[in-house]
């Protein structure tokens, strides 16, 4: 494998090329990796300037290269290399196919104008780092290679310790600038989805970075973010970076009293039932925010009111049938909630279907809890809540705590109650119209796990609060990205509906340009049978005299 690297003179400043190739020692059995100077790099041109070397004498080395350190980095400087002086003779090709679509993408969006409002000097940079996660999904110290073998928005050469540098000084004001334009720029009614995923990190030293645990009760130094993805246009929203230590319920406050003071128009909010709480819901009230929530059907009232619509529930006069033929019985309960006196809408669905997943999903938060307890943490409000009833705690002098199931509690919820599921909303009276949106966040559901698999953030490796903020932003930018591919892939009619983004973007690689200093001729690459399917989609002409500019 072969590639070309640059290597910084700190005392000159300037960058000297180097092909380095990889190959497998036939003897150890392992990879062996030499250098070949090339020349001086020139930034203006993008092109390697080959110096002038004298050829050698019989008592120098010859052609072999010296290794040599320079503050410490071991590099290759080749002695007394042959003569090489015709710049004429230099070609480059460079990948160009993704860029293509990315700057589809930016147009469609209307998204250039409000990034350069907020970095007016390093927007193209910022959207050539998130190409890189989008395109490679790989951690950023390899993006050198890449932005020498790809034409991207920044075009220059993105060594690693300039993105360091770059996400420790980024401007928070910036950042928090871009993303109130861009939540503005989507529809002022639109329905917003709302949920926090975990980020695990072994960043100590970052204050965000706490113990906790995560969905799948892992206990990890990790941070939480929450992220708004808009219902009607698929796009992530906005986010915020939160502690490790906070719960879903306990992250609504702080959200909310946020997006209050940007004074977003007439947001619906859609939450799942991990966020509810009788101090959440009220705090939504009191705020005349209009939201739609999913709740536990386990709580006390809930059963209550679903012991009085119990036989209603099971007329054919209160069944509906929905998407793909699916039938499910619903009906519409007014009350004033809790203390306050604002008056809500409980929708109330049955779906028999469903009876055994859903209790299979009350089984799992049981179990979890009697886990939580029997390690002695009680941090998760909500399981706490909501599930403790099923469970009995038994504290001992001898063993401690004891946790042991309540089958009979158990068994009531599965004959009883299994196979219902709630919404709550102060504005949205018909049960269909609520379940419908409610379950448009599906799609919005798989956005999590872009952000942590396929963007490289599974697992955070910065050790400042700034670079953090920084790197999420940059992933954030990229999600929109992958967001926005992955919507016009799923609304298109043709024969590459069925392809991943990751596939169009790797059909897309074969693309390439290659031009020859000192001529104005460029060298179009051929496209396969997928590839001119992919660039008919998309509106792209390939060849042509000029590749789409900046």
């Amino acid at each position: 494998m072969t590639s070309i690297v640059l290597h910084k003179d700190k005392k000159t400043g300037a960058y000297y090329a180097y092909e380095s190739t990889c190959k497998r020692d036939p003897i150890t059995k392992k990879p062996k990796s030499t250098q070949k100077y090339l020349g001086k790099w020139d930034p203006e041109t993008k092109t390697v300037i080959p110096t002038n070397r004298k050829k050698s004498s019989k008592k120098s080395n010859g052609n072999k290269p010296l290794k040599v350190k320079i503050n410490d980095n071991e590099i290759i400087k080749p002695i007394k290399d042959e003569l090489i002086d015709n710049r004429e003779s230099l070609v480059t090709t460079k990948i160009v196919g993704p860029h293509l679509v990315i700057q589809m993408i930016l147009e469609t969006l209307n998204m250039i104008p409000l990034l350069k409002a907020t970095f007016p000097i390093d927007y193209k940079f910022i959207i050539s780092i998130a190409s890189y996660l989008l395109i490679q999904g790989q951690e950023l110290s390899k993006i050198e290679t890449w932005s020498l073998q790809n034409i991207h928005f920044y075009d220059e050469y993105i060594s690693g310790p300039r993105i360091s540098d770059f996400l420790e000084e980024i401007n928070p004001s910036s950042m928090q600038s871009f993303l109130l334009l861009w939540l503005k720029s989507l529809n002022e009614e639109e329905f917003l989805y709302y949920n926090i995923t975990s980020v695990s990190s072994c960043c100590k030293s970052n204050n965000y970075v706490k113990r906790g645990h995560n969905h799948d009760t892992e206990d990890l130094e990790k941070i939480n973010i929450a992220i708004l993805i808009g219902q009607n246009t698929q796009l992530p929203a906005h986010y915020r970076v939160l502690r490790g230590k906070i719960t879903d319920v306990s992250s609504i406050e702080r959200t909310f009293k946020y997006l209050d003071l940007l004074s977003i128009k007439n947001p619906t909010y859609i939450l799942d039932r991990c966020f509810y709480s009788e101090k959440n819901v009220t705090l939504l009230l009191d705020k005349s925010f209009s939201f739609l929530m999913s709740l536990p059907s386990s709580i006390n009232w809930i059963e209550t009111i679903i012991d009085i619509y119990y036989d209603n529930m099971l007329s054919p006069d209160n069944y509906h049938q929905i998407i793909d033929g699916e039938s499910i019985s619903a009906i519409k309960h007014v009350m004033a909630f809790a203390k306050t006196d604002k008056s809500v809408y409980l929708h109330i669905f049955y779906n028999p279907s469903n009876k055994n997943s859903e209790f299979q999903e009350f089984i799992d938060n049981v179990t979890k809890l009697k886990e939580i307890i029997e390690s002695n943490n009680k941090s998760d409000k909500y399981l706490m809540v909501n599930y403790e009833k099923y469970l009995l705690v038994i504290k001992t002098a001898k063993s401690g705590i004891k946790v042991e199931y309540n089958h009979q509690k158990i068994e009531k919820y599965k004959q009883r109650y299994s196979g219902f599921f709630c919404l709550l909303s102060p504005n949205i009276k018909d049960p269909i119209e609520a379940l419908k949106i409610y379950r448009s966040r599906d799609k919005a559901e798989k956005y999590f796990d872009d952000l942590k698999n396929s963007l490289d953030s599974k697992r955070l490796m910065v050790n400042t609060a700034s670079r953090m903020e920084g790197r999420i932003f940059i992933q954030f930018i990229s999600l929109i990205f992958k967001t926005q591919l992955r919507k016009m892939l799923d609304e298109c009619n043709t024969a590459i509906k069925h392809l991943s983004t990751n596939d169009v973007l790797d059909s897309l690689k074969i693309l390439s340009i290659t031009s020859k200093t000192g001529k104005h001729t460029k060298l179009y690459s051929e496209a396969d049978k997928r590839t001119i399917l992919i660039l008919d989609f998309f509106g792209i002409e390939w060849p042509g005299h000029d590749w789409p500019g900046h």
